[in-house]
């Protein structure tokens, strides 16, 4: 008894830090057909994940970049709206 509160605590802490949402995203800057989000350094990344609302149109032909410091804008691939 009174353990399901705690374990529902954790489990919304852990996946808080699996998906990000724990961290800053960055500043983000919107424009007609784009969405910046710039953060504050340069890093090294393993992976870059981008969610999307479900069946949304928005994705359709999207894709995500990365800018790289001294080489410019790299196409990581395209936007899946299904994931």
């Amino acid at each position: 008894e009174g353990v399901l509160g705690p374990f529902l605590d954790r489990v919304r802490k852990e996946a808080r830090s699996w998906t990000g949402a724990d961290r800053s995203g960055g500043e983000v800057t919107e424009a007609p057909g784009s969405y910046t989000v710039r953060l504050d350094r340069a890093r090294p990344l393993e992976a870059v994940t981008a969610t999307t609302l479900p069946g949304g149109e928005a994705a359709a032909g999207a894709i995500v970049q990365a800018h790289v410091p001294d080489e410019g804008w790299r196409t990581l691939g395209p936007l899946s709206a299904s994931g």
